[in-house]
């Protein structure tokens, strides 16, 4: 029998899962956001891509379909004991 594992793939008892904080978000919020903050959905893209390398990424990987955009990378980001400031 397999461990569980998160949503991200970890064991759910690893050190990793333990740091691992899913998010999510509504797609009207982000519509809303964008729509106040950006003219443009290119701008909205590039703050995410400036973003990861803020994280201190060295990979950004954008995925743009006709239903979603994505954006991954492999930055460090925050950790969770500065998330909520």
């Amino acid at each position: 029998m397999s461990e569980p594992t998160t949503e991200a793939g970890y064991h759910q008892n690893s050190p990793e899962a333990r740091n691992y904080l899913p998010v999510t978000v509504d797609k009207s919020h982000l519509v809303t956001i964008g729509e106040r903050l950006y003219a443009e959905s290119i701008e909205l893209i590039r703050e995410l891509v400036n973003n990861a390398y803020d994280a201190d990424a060295t990979e950004v990987k954008v995925t743009v379909t006709p239903d979603s955009v994505s954006v991954e990378d492999n930055g460090t980001g925050m950790d969770l004991v500065s998330c909520p400031s």
